[in-house]
């Protein structure tokens, strides 16, 4: 009975969440990501105290470039907090150019590291992916509002399906439960009789 009520709960909880996400998609973008900024300060913080502090175990130009992406990564950041708090109407279009501007700049760096390998000898692949890591971020700064839009919408539907998904099973899964162990009472029983 307690895990069918855990379950209930947090069923019910993630149903919320998708709802609110459709109903009051603003409130709940400010949330989501004022928490997903201050997750992504932290770490971005770590990654880059951690890159400056082993910069001169790698490569010069490796580390500045670590040491570059990291710094971005942070100050990416901080603007997500800040624009979570101060306009909220234009935070979907501003994290999809943040996103790009990341997406783009990692991909380039990226390629940097590539061409850098090569010339050293080194046999590399995953070049392909990093063109489409760069294509992607073109794509996603001619159309920011509609990429975000519709990652929201898909992201709050298939809350609502799971949460109401995850609350059918629990509940026959308690039933299915409960009629198995009446079964087996049933069969010791009988068992006992005989």
């Amino acid at each position: 009975m307690k895990r069918l009520i855990s379950n209930l709960m947090l069923s019910l909880l993630v149903l919320l969440l998708g709802s609110l996400m459709i109903i009051r998609p603003d409130r709940v973008m400010t949330v989501v990501f004022a928490i997903l900024g201050i997750f992504m300060l932290a770490s971005g913080l770590k990654n880059l105290y951690l890159s400056i502090a082993y910069a001169s175990a790698i490569s010069r130009r490796l580390g500045i470039a670590a040491i570059v992406k990291n710094a971005f990564n942070t100050i990416f950041s901080v603007l997500i907090v800040y624009f979570a708090f101060s306009n909220p109407a234009a935070l979907m279009s501003i994290a999809v150019y943040l996103i790009a501007i990341d997406l783009l700049l990692t991909a380039l760096l990226d390629l940097l590291d590539h061409m850098i390998l090569r010339r050293q000898g080194y046999v590399t692949v995953g070049i392909m992916e990093i063109v489409v890591r760069i294509a992607f971020s073109i794509f996603m700064f001619f159309f920011p509002q509609l990429i975000g839009s519709t990652v929201f919408r898909i992201v709050a539907i298939v809350l609502v399906i799971y949460g109401v998904f995850s609350a059918v099973v629990s509940v026959l899964g308690f039933f299915a439960r409960k009629k198995h162990s009446a079964k087996e009472e049933i069969e010791v029983e009988w068992e006992e009789k005989h």
